[in-house]
């Protein structure tokens, strides 16, 4: 069945082969003509090139070329798809992130809300519904213009083919263990994160809450502005996220190997207040997002997608200039962090091309930060150093406790490898707050923390993502330049481990804002997996269990 009836069949004297090869790759660019467009004129974000997000676009048009007339099955399955890609693109228009499952558990709690300010955004999609209808349009008459050329299977043979095509998606969120794969990710499609957002959501939060594995819905954050600020004027607020920089290997904490000079240097002069930190989460992709979303509970599915107590999300309110600088690959943490709210992001894939090596390209990137620096501004920089494998990033200068080591040496190795990491790792915030002393006169906040710790084969083995202390032990030190006093003492009000729900809270203080989680339960705190939904498990712990074995006397200022 000729699915429009308004053109015929036309034979083509291409090989069939090379013909329908030649119409699947046509049909699979108009379908990303919109968002190639968009990614053209900065209006979304987007790398748009990965094999597997193509390739999934790409076998939809081949099984099609199959079929020998495509029914309305097939037209009804791309009318979907068609849907789903533009609005993650007015999503991503208006909220500045592609949507993903959290969001959808959102919207069915506030579909009211949603409905009520649709009009407000329907602009939005105006530009990327008629780049889509045109290319729908084209495709339609590729389609009847190429009939010709499709291979002859039936339609049982061809319903077999979309079925299979439609389940992958749906097996892939059921059998994958780790659900920040289907979060969003700017350097996905739109029609790649909407397939994920749709398939876990329909997968986890429809058909399988039952076993409690899509996490819990928690009441919302209490958020209010401080009704006494201590701030006179507004205070620049760098925070340094460090990579699997744990404090037990700091001679700041009393290691007994210097590995942070310029630290303890700068200790020696009064300069900071430090303690023993706690991170949210063992693992990077849980740990940023709940630390810059000040999240406490493990599993909290909608907190992070609402925004609500966003840190970039509360400085941009203030009227603050924001960047986000990294030396590694950030994947779906970006949407997780920055709602919308970072003006500069700059991850390894746009500083990889810059002629310096290892985190001098970071420094590079900050020493050509577009901002107003007499205007306040909230600033991550996360360095590489600290990754294992600990020597492949660092610098050959730096290399000095593990210098002749072998592998075979295993524990040694790693111990020493890991301690030049550290003392690269002290150079490279050195040079941050060099940069900040030539540009800032402003009062600025330095803060040094990290995603998670890392173990060292002090007791059960090396790295992290397992829920223990040795995977969260992170440093907080705090570096106040020009600081008013009653901002430090602020910080001397901090509790001992600091955790990262504590330093959040913190930084939210700095911008005039008080956060409080509703279900807060005193002196329980909790480590999160290696997932955001709490599916791949969480410790939880009082402050005298985690300071078990730690001196926490207040040290500094």
């Amino acid at each position: 069945m000729n699915p429009t009836g308004l053109f015929k069949k036309v034979s083509v004297k291409l090989p069939g082969f090379a013909g329908n090869i030649g119409v699947v790759l046509l049909l699979t660019g108009l379908f990303l003509l919109a968002e190639l467009y968009l990614h053209w004129v900065g209006r979304i974000d987007g790398i748009l090139w990965r094999k597997d997000d193509v390739g999934y676009i790409l076998a939809f048009f081949l099984f099609m070329r199959l079929v020998a007339v495509p029914g309305r099955a097939w037209l009804t399955v791309l009318f979907l798809m068609q849907l789903l890609q533009l609005s993650e693109i007015g999503y991503f228009l208006f909220a500045g992130s592609y949507f993903g499952p959290a969001d959808l558990v959102l919207l069915s709690r506030q579909y009211k809300d949603f409905w009520g300010s649709l009009s407000e955004v329907a602009i939005l999609f105006l530009a990327p519904a008629l780049l889509i209808l045109i290319s729908a349009g084209i495709s339609l008459f590729v389609l009847k213009r190429s009939t010709g050329l499709n291979f002859q299977l039936g339609p049982r043979s061809g319903n077999a083919l979309l079925i299979l095509w439609l389940t992958i998606p749906f097996i892939h969120a059921y059998t994958e263990d780790n659900s920040m794969r289907f979060d969003p990710d700017p350097g996905k499609t739109a029609f790649r994160n909407g397939i994920n957002a749709f398939s876990y959501h329909l997968v986890w939060d429809l058909l399988l809450n039952q076993r409690g594995a899509a996490g819990v819905l928690y009441p919302d954050y209490i958020l209010s502005r401080a009704v006494d600020p201590v701030i006179e004027q507004p205070l620049n607020l760098v925070v340094i996220m460090g990579e699997s920089i744990t404090h037990t290997h700091m001679g700041l904490y009393g290691y007994e190997r210097d590995t942070t000079p310029f630290l303890s240097a700068m200790e020696r002069e009064g300069r900071l207040i430090f303690r023993p930190g706690i991170s949210s989460a063992v693992s990077t992709h849980v740990s940023i997002p709940m630390f810059f979303n000040i999240q406490y509970e493990p599993d909290n599915r909608t907190h992070i997608a609402s925004g609500e107590t966003n840190l970039y999300r509360l400085a941009k309110s203030k009227g603050y200039q924001t960047a986000f600088l990294s030396s590694q690959e950030m994947y779906a943490i970006a949407s997780q962090v920055s709602k919308g709210s970072v003006d500069i992001w700059k991850e390894f894939e746009h500083i990889e091309g810059l002629p310096e090596e290892f985190d001098g390209k970071l420094i590079a990137t900050l020493k050509s930060l577009p901002f107003d620096w007499d205007r306040p501004f909230l600033l991550t920089l996360n360095p590489r150093a600290g990754h294992i494998p600990y020597a492949k990033y660092t610098p050959e200068e730096f290399v000095s406790f593990g210098k002749g080591l072998s592998r075979s040496e295993y524990h040694r190795y790693m111990q020493s490898t890991y301690d030049d990491a550290m003392r690269y790792f002290d150079h490279v915030v050195s040079e941050i707050v060099d940069v900040l002393r030539q540009h800032v006169k402003n009062p600025t906040v330095v803060i040094i923390t990290s995603d998670h710790g890392q173990r060292l084969g002090e007791s059960t083995g090396y790295g992290h993502n397992t829920l223990e202390f040795g995977s969260a032990r992170v440093p907080f030190i705090y570096l106040g330049l020009n600081t008013p006093l009653a901002v430090n003492a602020l910080v001397g009000g901090l509790d001992c481990p600091v955790t990262h729900y504590d330093v959040g809270r913190f930084i939210a203080r700095l911008l005039g804002y008080l956060v409080r989680s509703s279900s807060e339960t005193e002196n329980t705190y909790f480590i999160n997996g290696v997932d955001l939904t709490g599916r791949g498990g969480y410790l939880r712990y009082t402050r005298s269990e985690a300071n078990e074995g730690l001196d926490c006397i207040q040290q500094g200022l």
